[in-house]
């Protein structure tokens, strides 16, 4: 593929490892504005674009390509984590290329920097999927990825590094363009293959990338004033000055002019305004649960108010009861004393007598009003409980909401990792021989193997068994059939690898290649990293050789991603 630049770039020398950009020059060196020369052939050349925008700078792509608008003024469809997800799908779904803009202009740094996280973990996973080719583009990257962390941007800088890593086996070719190149981490500037360094006055931002100025042959005076012009250097190529051409779509980084209104006029694509009807369709039904939802947990909020006034008020009522009671009590022993006083004068007048019955009359009154008051007591705390048991089950229903939540999220990632790894091993054929695998068929070599040389098993029958079981597994048999569907990889090189080392416990490439009289002396080498790779052999250095043995943790890891992925099945979460 070549790209029009300025300057006819020729990218087919790294077809292979994907094109990783990274663009920086400092304020009007016009970095942004390479960055969308780039997306303009990247978009001619078949690739759909998806760009993270915190300016407002590429709106102008509606004008001429098919393009969905997510956040900002202008925006087809407003910013969740529902939106992002099915517009990234969208676009790659569709035959047709399509521009997807995020636009962040609207949001505060740390509004920014969540919402990057969201579209990054959205583009790897969907994108890991359809595996189509595709750019990624970043503006402003160390606002999403920056050299010095913070609890709020760790998240969305990981992910950055994955993408501008392993981007490539998801079909993502990435461009990152920054403004201070001492701003951003230095693995997402690493990870790049193509580095495209304008005008950088300032000697922090030189010294991050020095180790790429010296190997493109550059000092710091030729980048310390360039007039809107680049230097190019991919390790490839020699070192290119050049300055970028002119895009169709409209310069909205300029400085604005007093008076300057700009208007788009957009590009008509009935195919897309289908999409965007049924996407704006479902994001308004989710809209409409999500205040549903919310009426919801407000209402309950209210009623969990109104039970603890509840509660309050019964919980006083009780103290006043019980304080009146204490005071009967007193009255009560009082009466008592009285009484007893009274039985011991035999000679007092009768008057004393009446007055005695009197009093007599008025405990016994006070010990009716004393049981009416424990009575309304009891009822009192009946209901006292009866509240605090209806305040307990709505803090266990928030509680319940809350782990159901947590539970969900962990199932979607669990979902989200069984997906990835169903689209990994999908039409696989088994490996026929290894499924029958025995000591008799270890210890002979096959028909069409001429080497003289038969190796005896070297490990105790338990430790034979259970290396034996473990590479027999159907869920090992469909990563070993993955590997053999790699590149340069020989099924039957798999195979005795797999045979070797369950008999012989480890060996080195030379070892191996005596017992299998390869014609092919790199064939082992190849096959051997891709199980390493896919984590069934272990590589290790010793003496200046390389020795190979089986990961048994690695395949243990294989047998229980697989049980995982048939449980969710049957549960049929989704």
């Amino acid at each position: 593929m070549k790209l029009d630049l300025g300057f006819t770039f020729d990218t087919k020398p790294l077809e292979k490892e994907g094109y990783r950009f990274f663009i920086t020059a400092s304020s009007g060196g016009g970095k942004s504005h390479g960055g969308k020369v780039i997306a303009e052939e990247l978009l001619t050349s078949g690739h759909p674009v998806v760009i993270i925008d915190p300016e407002g700078e590429y709106l102008g792509f509606q004008e001429y390509y098919p393009t969905i608008i997510v956040g900002g003024s202008l925006a087809h469809l407003e910013m969740s984590e529902s939106t992002i997800k099915k517009t990234i799908e969208a676009v790659l779904s569709r035959d047709k290329v399509t521009v997807l803009i995020f636009d962040l202009s609207a949001f505060l740094p740390s509004e920014r920097t969540k919402w990057a996280t969201e579209i990054q973990e959205a583009l790897h996973f969907i994108a890991g999927k359809h595996k189509r080719a595709m750019a990624f583009l970043v503006d402003e990257a160390r606002l999403i990825a920056p050299q010095k962390l913070n609890k709020a941007t760790m998240a969305s800088k990981e992910r950055a590094v994955e993408i501008a890593k392993s981007g490539r086996k998801r079909g993502i070719h990435s461009i990152w363009i920054t403004q201070r190149a001492a701003g951003i981490d230095k693995d997402v500037i690493s990870e790049c293959n193509i580095w495209i360094l304008g005008k950088m006055r300032l000697k922090k931002d030189r010294l991050q990338v020095r180790e790429i100025l010296e190997n493109a042959g550059l000092e710091d005076k030729d980048l310390m004033d360039l007039p809107q012009e680049f230097f190019l250097f991919d390790g490839i190529h020699p070192t290119k000055r050049f300055k970028f051409r002119a895009t169709k779509i409209k310069d909205l980084g300029k400085t604005p002019i007093v008076g300057e209104k700009i208007t788009f006029k957009k590009l008509k694509d009935r195919s897309l305004d289908s999409v965007l009807q049924k996407l704006i369709s479902e994001a308004a039904k989710e809209e409409k649960k999500e205040e549903e939802r919310l009426d919801r947990m407000k209402q309950l909020e209210r009623e969990k108010h109104l039970l603890e006034n509840r509660l309050s008020e019964q919980a006083d009522a009780v103290t006043r009861l019980e304080s009146r009671i204490e005071s009967l009590k007193d009255v009560r022993e009082m009466l008592t004393t009285a009484s007893t006083n009274s039985t011991t004068k035999a000679k007092a007048p009768a008057v004393s007598n009446e007055r005695l019955q009197k009093i007599l009359a008025r405990q016994e009154a006070l010990e009716k009003e004393k049981q009416q008051l424990e009575k309304k007591l009891q009822e009192v705390l009946e209901e006292n409980d009866y509240l605090a048991s209806s305040l307990e089950q709505h803090v266990h229903f928030s509680k319940i909401k809350e782990q159901m939540a947590q539970r969900i999220k962990a199932i979607q990632e669990a979902f989200a990792s069984l997906q990835e790894l169903i689209h990994s091993f999908d039409d696989l054929s088994t490996i026929d021989d290894l499924s029958t695998i025995d000591k008799g068929s270890l210890s002979t070599p096959s028909a069409n193997n001429h080497s003289t040389t038969k190796p005896q098993i070297s490990v105790d029958l338990a430790t034979f068994e259970e290396r034996r079981a473990f590479v027999t597994k159907e869920s090992v048999l469909e990563v070993l059939n993955k590997v053999t569907e790699r590149r340069g990889v020989s099924k039957a090189v798999v195979e005795k690898i797999i045979r070797f080392l369950v008999q012989k416990g480890e060996g080195t490439y030379e070892q191996i290649r005596i017992f299998g009289n390869y014609a092919d002396p790199t064939g082992i080498s190849k096959a051997a990293n891709e199980l390493a790779d896919y984590k069934v052999v272990c590589i290790t250095t010793r003496e200046g050789k390389n020795v190979l043995s089986l990961n048994l943790n690695g395949l243990q890891e294989i047998e229980d991603l697989c049980e995982l992925r048939k449980k969710s099945e049957a549960l049929k979460i989704f």
